[in-house]
């Protein structure tokens, strides 16, 4: 969640800078402001299934982006030489321009070194994405609430199934070639927001950015559900019990907590989201990386796999196999994806770059 008000501060910033002329810095964290409260509005709905109208908007914005990246990365593939993006960076730079480009002063602007591979060039580099691939499951933690609120006749095996398959299916379809064809397009200087590396006022780029803001928008609240969920159970739990008065109505169970908890926990779950954000600044990829090693890896592998070995028969080889694996794959990436992302931010690697200003390609 911490990374969906980054997103959305990246997002709609330039669109914002190109009606009003501002600082950028500022810009940024009052529109970050701005949308924290339309994202506390979405927290406050009491069901996951009232976020279905800005959830297909969501679906409509993702399929956008996707057409436009791979439509440039057809028009202009990244080659050696040939790689700039519309901010100026060029991401698999000829000797002949890295010599230029550090001899004018700005070393960034030119990256020579690995232009577009189709392997890690380092174990830090395989060991950096190994946590992308755990936040990227982890997002799918809000199936049962989901799954509670479908009606009665889709909750059969064979339907929950043929959901899950098509819900699948249509991110593999969406997300892929979005992956992929930044990184073709735009080689070494990919950036973690890949619409950084799109000129402000580029009306393609610019297009995306405001679909994808309802995209993020409507992944906020759905991110939060589980956690409401999580500690409504937990408060149920350590409250002391108590009586009711005689001839009292009994709510059930499963209505759910009542108003007055669900908005004292947005306001208190969204503030610390936003000091946190405020913290991290807009290094999304960053923060994606270290969700998905320490939660991620958690939440995906070890968990399952401890409560796979503790439910099921010991004597069961497949079932030993299968949560061993998933509990060795969980450690290993907590473990050394902290490591190699902590080591990344200390180190203090190069900002993101975004265009503050419409560049003139032509004339550039």
């Amino acid at each position: 969640m911490r990374a969906d008000l980054i997103l959305l501060g990246d997002l709609l910033t330039p669109v914002v800078l190109l009606a009003h002329k501002a600082p950028e810095e500022s810009t940024w964290r009052v529109t970050q402001m701005c949308v924290t409260v339309l994202c506390l509005c979405l927290c406050l709905m009491r069901t996951v299934s009232a976020l279905k109208y800005s959830a297909v908007v969501a679906v409509i914005g993702t399929a956008l982006f996707a057409v436009m990246l791979v439509s440039q990365t057809m028009e202009h593939p990244c080659r050696e030489g040939d790689c700039a993006d519309e901010c100026g960076l060029n991401g698999w730079c000829t000797p002949q321009q890295l010599a230029q480009s550090v001899a004018s002063g700005d070393k960034h602007v030119c990256n020579a070194e690995l232009g577009v591979s189709k392997w890690p060039e380092s174990a830090s580099d395989l060991l950096r994405s190994l946590p992308l691939f755990a936040f990227a499951l982890q997002c799918h933690i809000q199936t049962p609430a989901i799954f509670v609120e479908l009606p009665a006749r889709l909750r059969g095996a064979a339907s929950t199934r043929a959901i899950a398959f098509a819900a699948t299916a249509l991110i593999v379809t969406l997300y892929l070639p979005v992956g992929l064809a930044g990184y073709l397009r735009f080689g070494a200087q990919t950036q973690g927001d890949v619409l950084n590396n799109f000129d402000v006022g580029d009306k393609f780029a610019d297009a995306s950015r405001t679909t994808l803001a309802f995209a993020a928008l409507a992944s906020f609240p759905m991110q939060h559900f589980p956690a409401r969920t999580a500690l409504w159970n937990f408060y149920r739990l350590c409250r002391p019990p108590t009586q009711p008065p005689p001839h009292a109505v009994i709510a059930p169970a499963a209505a759910g907590p009542p108003m007055s908890f669900i908005a004292v926990e947005a306001v208190t779950w969204v503030a610390l989201v936003l000091v946190v954000a405020e913290l991290v600044g807009s290094a999304l990829a960053q923060v994606f990386q270290l969700v998905g090693a320490i939660c991620g890896s958690t939440v995906i592998f070890t968990l399952p796999g401890a409560m796979w070995l503790k439910l099921g028969p010991r004597t069961d080889p497949s079932r030993r196999l299968v949560g061993g694996l998933l509990l060795g794959v969980g450690l290993f990436i907590l473990v050394a994806g902290t490591e190699v992302t902590l080591q990344q931010m200390i180190s203090g690697g190069p900002p993101p770059h975004k265009c503050s200003a419409p560049l003139n390609l032509t004339a550039a």
